[in-house]
């Protein structure tokens, strides 16, 4: 019993046998413990601990693995993989591809933060992934914005692909355009031939034939109004009644 102090290299068990060293007091100095390799490189790792503020306790995990310290780290996290759960705390800066999820199965994925970046997601498409990718990409922002995705499934609508997902729409219901629509090569079907709809416009129609009147059959032969060029402002009006519109 008492301290004992040993000036000069000391060695503790032997040196191709396993033995056990239990020390139950502190380990003081800069440099508290000191391990060697077997080989006779003269390389040595020291555990080093600064000044310390407070009493501070290091709890070693009940599993094998690998010490990560500042300097292993990106070597570790480069080939990690996280089962389970996983909720991250804090400022996170990935370097790289990242995957999150079985590419084969469905996964969720909570952000309760802001994406920063021009273009903070891209999408590969497929199960296999592939060289294209298609960005969102985000322009400079003059203000708070707020995008909400509709609770049905669907083709998100751009400025690049409007007209070839509004050739074939059905709206079901009331719809109403504010601003310009313009319908091209197709003739546009307003209501349902077995039913009567109504058509309220309040702007002008334009085009040489801008009305088509089928009537009930669903033949080819049609009833068109036709108008021709204009020489002034001409206003015609329909009286309130009933009856047959008389032509030449």
């Amino acid at each position: 019993t008492g301290d004992v102090l040993i000036g000069g290299s000391s060695v503790l068990g032997s040196p191709v046998g396993a033995s056990t060293l239990e020390v139950n007091s502190a380990l003081q100095g800069r440099f508290p413990l000191v391990f060697t390799e077997a080989g006779a490189s003269g390389f040595n790792t020291a555990f080093h601990v600064p000044d310390p503020t407070a009493d501070s306790f290091l709890s070693l995990p009940d599993q094998s693995g690998t010490v990560v310290t500042s300097g292993s780290l990106p070597l570790v996290m480069d080939k990690v993989e996280i089962v389970g759960e996983t909720a991250i705390h804090g400022d996170v800066t990935f370097k790289g591809a990242l995957t999150i999820g079985d590419a084969l199965a469905p996964a969720p994925l909570l952000f309760r933060g802001a994406l920063a970046n021009a273009f903070p997601l891209a999408f590969t498409g497929g199960a296999q992934g592939g060289r294209d990718r298609l960005l969102l990409g985000v322009t400079d922002a003059t203000g708070d914005r707020l995008l909400t995705l509709p609770d049905a499934s669907g083709t998100v609508l751009t400025s690049g692909n409007v007209p070839d997902v509004l050739e074939g729409t059905t709206f079901v219901g009331d719809a109403l355009f504010r601003g310009g629509a313009i319908f091209v090569q197709e003739d546009v079907v307003i209501g349902s031939r077995e039913s009567h709809s109504n058509i309220d416009l309040n702007a002008p129609i334009g085009g040489c034939t801008p009305l088509k009147l089928e009537g009930r059959s669903a033949d080819a032969r049609t009833i068109s109004i036709s108008v021709e060029e204009p020489s002034g402002n001409h206003v015609v009006t329909l009286p309130d009644v009933s009856g047959t519109v008389i032509t030449t």
